[in-house]
């Protein structure tokens, strides 16, 4: 498994922290194809994180809005040459979609009164931790652990202040 596989094709990814250490160098080998292999992927619960807030008067209605747009993109190219003759492809590839959620508060319905309100939006994630060993150009292998978030969602709130 490697990162994209972890994550999908079109999440948003917070690489929070991986740390690697090289365990085996050998310069005198061959060269070494780059890889990473993505293991002991663990499910660490929901993550929140505070997206947008708005203040508003009672009485009245609060509304708050959020979008967000995911993208994902490829670029391959291949060429190959054998004597005079030269012969390539290439093509590039692109999806996005894009999350819209709202709010709507009316103060009345709170039955807390006059006062002020506040309508919050929080992003909502998933959190993993992995452990992930990595091989470079130079046969360098390297093993270490990170942590990644994928977000799911907007959640929705209010609060009198």
């Amino acid at each position: 498994m490697n990162l994209r596989q972890l994550v999908g094709p079109l999440a948003s990814l917070a690489l929070v922290a991986a740390s690697l250490v090289a365990v085996d160098a050998s310069p005198a080998a061959a060269q070494c194809l780059s890889s990473e292999d993505v293991s002991n992927v663990r499910y660490l619960g929901r993550g929140y994180r505070r997206a947008a807030s708005v203040d508003g008067q009672y009485p009245g209605t609060i509304t708050l809005s959020k979008a967000r747009t995911h993208t994902n993109s490829r670029s391959v190219s291949i060429s190959v040459s054998k004597g005079v003759v030269d012969a390539g492809v290439g093509f590039d590839t692109s999806k996005s979609s894009t999350t819209t959620a709202s709010y709507s508060l009316d103060t009345k319905d709170t039955k807390r009164g006059r006062g002020t309100y506040r309508v919050f939006a929080n992003h909502v994630y998933r959190r993993y931790a992995f452990d992930i060993t990595t091989i470079d150009a130079a046969c360098v292998v390297r093993h270490g652990r990170g942590y990644a978030w994928r977000w799911v969602r907007y959640s929705y709130g209010w609060k009198k202040l």
